[in-house]
Parts: C-alpha cells; structure tokens; sequence
C-alpha cells in the first residue's frame, strides 16, 4: 500500500508538468526529477549541503523512509512519512 501511495503521488506530480510543459519539455524534467529524487534517497539529508533541504517535502524521501520503517517494525515512524 505504501509503494502504491508513493507512486501516485509521483505520478501526479509528473501529469501535472506534463500538462504545464507539454510533452516537448519532459525530457529535461525527467531527468531533473530523477537526479533530485534519487540525491536524498541515497544520502541522509542531514548529511548533505543545505541545499538538498527539499527532500524532506520530495515523496520518494517519505516513500523510502515509510519502507524502512515497516522493515525495521516502527509503525509510528510510518504514520508520520506517509501525512
């Protein structure tokens, strides 16, 4: 269910810049997408240059931290990546 919540709110955000940008610019926003998400998936933010202070608002950082929460059994940690 989590997998499924995270990839519909990527999905949308995706419809919602094909729609402002017409499909002739999704390229650049594929790629830029992807290189954000995958910045603070990989690291801990707190790690990284204040900059990558985004991630906490990019779902695939709650979709991650929601998955690792079930996987280690801490349901509260889960209720907050997913609000």
């Amino acid at each position: 269910m989590v997998n499924y919540i995270g990839m519909l709110a990527m999905a949308l955000a995706l419809e919602s810049l094909i729609t402002l940008l017409t499909p002739r610019g999704m390229p650049f926003v594929m790629l830029t997408w992807i290189i954000t998400n995958l910045a603070v998936i990989l690291f801990p933010i707190d790690a990284l240059p204040s900059i990558y202070r985004y991630g906490y608002a990019a779902p695939s950082f709650n979709l991650s931290r929601a998955l690792r929460s079930i996987i280690s059994g801490l349901v509260i940690e889960v209720r907050s990546a997913l609000s």
